[in-house]
């Protein structure tokens, strides 16, 4: 019946994106020597050829970015009214929102600490990291730059509120986007119900028509990950082949070590035993791992947590 639609539904999601995955891996790779190989033998066309496939690369990454603003202002105004929602229902939600937040302070500590301990244990090749910078490109180096601006404190305080939100938008000034976007949210849920409503839906049809925009990039995403690739691979040569995998492993340590500490939580704080916890949780994971998609495992966590772990 349904639900087996819906089994095989997300079967064919997980299976669309670990094919994905490997294609978008060996674009990468191909990517890279590719380049490397044009650097150092040259490439039919020259710098034409070079310019043609740049402009690719940058289609693609630009049509992933027009996504992003829209999506998180979207994201968080639903979110917010969600939880203003939940809030209002009873102690329970409210218990529920407190352990969210204390669990992704804690996970973002853990990832500043990982991140510094890992670079010092396993310090990434000095001149391979400064050959690739060198070659960043220059207009992406500026916006960098000016993202991180100056001023000190002041400054930084004075850039939380935008004055004009749309130039924020325009400016690619994240953090001034979500200040905008919680006070946004929260205004929301100060409005009567017949007007709050109308707002969160729109929103939430927002963000799900992004995500769909998002879905269409990604299937053709080796085509784009080969075509930025290529252009690092040119640039730097193959010694951004190391410093790119130096980034993938302690991406991946730094990951692992934080699942093992979910269990070490979930069975002192959360009272579970180590064997239920590992049962309810390993078929969230199996889809986590092999989606990489938040969205594709949340129907089987969510089912995995009322059946198995109550």
């Amino acid at each position: 019946g349904k639900v087996s639609v819906m089994s095989m539904t997300r079967s064919r999601t997980a299976a669309l994106f670990t094919s994905l995955s490997l294609w978008v891996l060996l674009a990468l790779a191909g990517g890279l020597a590719a380049g490397a190989g044009a650097q150092a033998y040259g490439i039919p066309g020259g710098t034409g050829s070079v310019a043609l496939i740049d402009a690719l690369g940058q289609l693609w990454l630009n049509a992933l970015r027009m996504t992003i603003i829209p999506l998180v202002f979207s994201l968080l105004v639903t979110g917010i009214a969600s939880i203003a929602d939940a809030a209002a229902t009873g102690r329970l939600a409210l218990k529920a929102v407190g352990v969210f937040a204390v669990l992704l302070f804690g996970a973002t500590v853990y990832a500043f600490a990982a991140s510094i301990g890992l670079h010092e244990l396993w310090p990434i090749a000095e001149g391979a990291a400064r050959a690739l910078i060198a070659e960043t490109p220059e207009g992406a180096a500026a916006q960098v730059a000016a993202n991180v601006g100056g001023g000190g404190i002041g400054a930084f305080l004075s850039s939380l509120a935008p004055a004009n939100p749309i130039r924020a938008a325009a400016d690619d000034a994240i953090l001034a986007i979500v200040v905008f976007a919680i006070a946004f949210g929260f205004a929301t849920t100060r409005l009567d119900a017949r007007l709050r409503q109308p707002v969160a839906v729109f929103f939430e049809g927002v963000a799900q028509t992004m995500i769909v925009i998002v879905q269409w990039v990604l299937a053709v995403a080796p085509l784009g990950v080969f075509a930025l690739a290529f252009g690092v691979g040119l640039r730097a040569g193959i010694g951004a082949a190391g410093v790119l995998g130096h980034y993938i492993a302690l991406v991946c340590l730094a990951l692992i070590g934080l699942i093992l500490m979910t269990y070490v939580v979930a069975v002192i704080w959360g009272r579970i035993s180590l064997g239920r916890f590992a049962r309810g949780v390993a078929p969230a994971q199996v889809v986590a791992f092999s989606t990489q998609s938040s969205l594709a495992c949340l129907p089987v966590m969510v089912e995995r947590s009322v059946s198995h772990l109550g």
